[in-house]
């Protein structure tokens, strides 16, 4: 049986230089753990990383609750000080950090971004994340990103429509912190090629992977209406076009458009 607590020594040691790194047994929540004043005081200005095997109040966009079972999941917080970057690039970091999770997750199944930054396989949802960001003039200051992937649980309690996990896929138990150490090995990489200005390869990339990317499907409009339509792109922006059935395009920022079941 492969020792959990071994690989998260091992996940520690490789990244205590680019993180003040710290796992809680229970937290509120990890981004508001992050960003405990004793915690960035421990950074020392430097970037934090916050482990939680439980949150009792997790929560993915616009508030909605992430649920996950104590010690069976992913989840995770950490800041960043992408000084370099300006505000209006900020969707690039959803966008990489999106790019990671679908590459870590190759060795166990294919997955692919629901616009604009939730993990899917199939039409089931493996993994949410959440990012917010510090704006100082006209650059980012501080970006912070909270990450929730399902890896082991197997039963899911709440009203959340298709939750899905790893295990529940591949049949197995996967090991989270070889799993946790893989997706930032993948995701500073990424990260370089950011800040070396490599922004149209990454976000071509981005679009490769978008749920849905090919053909008509339903969706609906913030008044309530459903409609027929394909994506043509995501903007660098972060809004998504599409193009409806009459051939009229339109662009939509978050939650000003949803999927709908085919």
């Amino acid at each position: 049986m492969v020792n959990e607590s071994e690989n998260w020594a091992q996940f520690k040691a490789d990244w205590q230089s680019d993180f003040y790194v710290v796992r809680y047994d229970r937290v509120a929540s990890t981004m508001q753990a992050v960003r405990d004043p004793a915690v960035i005081a421990a950074a020392n200005g430097g970037n934090c990383l916050v482990v939680a095997d439980y949150q009792t109040d997790g929560h993915g966009q616009v508030g909605n609750h992430w649920e996950s079972e104590a010690g069976q999941n992913l989840l995770f917080s950490f800041s960043l000080h992408p000084s370099l970057l300006q505000a209006d690039r900020q969707f690039l970091l959803s966008e990489i950090v999106s790019l990671a999770l679908v590459d870590a997750l190759k060795p166990y199944l294919t997955a692919t971004v629901k616009w604009p930054n939730d993990i899917y396989v199939g039409d089931k949802k493996i993994c949410g994340m959440l990012l917010e960001h510090r704006v100082m003039g006209a650059r980012l200051q501080e970006t912070v990103i909270g990450i929730g992937l399902n890896v082991n649980q197997v039963l899911f309690c709440s009203n959340a429509p298709n939750p899905v996990s790893i295990r529940s896929i591949v049949g197995h138990e996967v090991e989270r912190f070889q799993l946790l150490n893989r997706f930032f090995r993948l995701f500073m990489d990424y990260y370089a090629e950011l800040q070396a200005d490599h922004d149209l390869a990454l976000h071509q990339r981005y679009l490769q992977q978008l749920y849905r990317r090919e053909g008509f499907h339903l969706y609906r409009d913030e008044s309530g209406h459903t409609v027929r339509a394909r994506m043509v792109t995501v903007g660098t922006n972060g809004e998504l076009v599409l193009e409806h059935t009459d051939g009229r395009r339109q662009s939509y920022c978050f939650k000003q458009i949803s999927y709908l079941i085919d």
